[in-house]
C-alpha cells in the first residue's frame, strides 16, 4: 500500500474482492468511493486591462488572473499545493494553508507578483508570486508530493479575453470568452 491508504473489504465484512480505499475510515464502515479528481485550472486571462477587464479588488489594478475549480461533489482542500508559471519549476508559489474549494467551486488566483495581498481579498482570492506573459507561456498546479493536478500551456493573448473550459471542469478543448 501506498502511505494514508487502507486495504478492506466493501462492503463490510465480505471476504472477496478485497480492495485499496482512497479514504481511511479508521473504527468506522469502509468508504469505496473514488479519490478526488484533481482540481482543475478552469480559466484564465493574461492581459487583464481597464475598462474591459476585471479590476483586483485589493488594490484596484487590472492584473493577470486565473481561475481554479473543483469538479468534486466535496470541498477540496489546495493546502499546500504549488502553482506555477514554469512548468519546470513546480514548486515555484504554495498555496497558503487552509485553501478550500467549495465542492463544484472556484478560487480566483491572481498571477500579480503580490503575496503580500494574500488574506486582504474580501472574497477569498489569492495572490501569487509570478505574472503570466500576454505573449504565452504555462500554468501549472502541482500536488505537495510534485505531481502535476493541472496544467494550461498558452500562446499569444488577446487584450481583455479570457480563456477557458466550457462547460466548467471540461476536457473538450479550451475556448476563448469576451466577458
Amino acid at each position: 500500500l501506498t502511505p494514508n491508504r487502507s486495504f478492506g473489504s466493501a462492503p463490510d465484512g465480505q471476504l472477496f474482492d478485497r480492495q485499496i480505499f482512497y479514504f481511511v475510515t479508521h473504527g468506522a464502515s469502509n468508504n469505496p468511493a473514488s479519490a478526488p479528481v484533481p482540481v482543475m485550472i478552469n480559466e484564465f486571462m493574461a492581459d487583464n486591462a481597464g475598462p474591459g477587464g476585471l479590476r483586483d479588488p485589493v488594490d484596484g489594478l487590472f492584473q493577470d488572473w486565473f481561475e481554479l475549480y473543483n469538479p468534486n461533489t466535496n470541498t477540496f482542500d489546495l493546502s499546500g499545493h504549488f502553482l506555477t508559471d514554469t512548468l519546470s519549476n513546480p514548486t515555484k508559489w504554495q498555496i497558503p494553508l487552509n485553501t478550500f474549494i467549495a465542492a463544484h467551486g472556484f478560487l480566483l488566483v491572481w498571477a500579480d507578483n503580490q503575496p503580500e495581498q494574500n488574506g486582504l481579498s474580501p472574497f477569498g482570492d489569492l495572490h501569487a508570486n509570478f505574472q503570466l506573459s500576454t505573449g504565452g507561456e504555462a500554468i501549472g498546479l502541482f500536488a505537495p508530493d510534485g505531481t502535476l493536478q493541472s496544467s494550461v500551456v498558452f500562446g499569444p493573448q488577446i487584450q481583455n479575453v479570457s480563456m477557458g473550459l466550457f462547460p466548467e471542469g471540461s476536457t473538450n478543448g479550451g475556448y476563448s470568452f469576451m466577458t
